[in-house]
């Protein structure tokens, strides 16, 4: 019973992610920004998420389609493009979610 009380707390602690001004709960898959919640698509939400997962670390785009998206996704790296573009835009990352030529992503902290 301990041991399922620990488990549970551990679960809540980890569904919330922080970035700045930025509050994400990935169990709710809520994100708010300012405390104002702000409309995500889901794979818009995904990213992000990874992005917070794997701070300060340069992410290909081609790691991006295989851990978002899934091996089988035949469609063009500009997929990516445009939802960092987006998650920029309304989250206001455009300085902290920078763009490494030629390579892909990282999110700064």
């Amino acid at each position: 019973a301990r041991i399922e009380v620990v488990l549970r707390r551990t679960h809540r602690e980890n569904t919330q992610l922080s970035y700045q001004n930025i509050l994400v709960n990935t169990e709710q898959h809520m994100v708010y920004r300012n405390d104002t919640p702000i409309n995500l698509t889901p794979k818009e939400f995904e990213v992000l998420v990874f992005f917070l997962k794997h701070p300060n670390i340069a992410i290909t785009r081609e790691r991006l389609l295989s851990s978002i998206w899934g091996y089988e996704y035949e469609g063009e790296t500009r997929t990516v493009d445009i939802h960092i573009q987006q998650i920029r835009k309304k989250l206001g990352l455009k300085d902290k979610l920078v763009t490494i030529p030629k390579l892909g992503y990282r999110l700064d902290q």
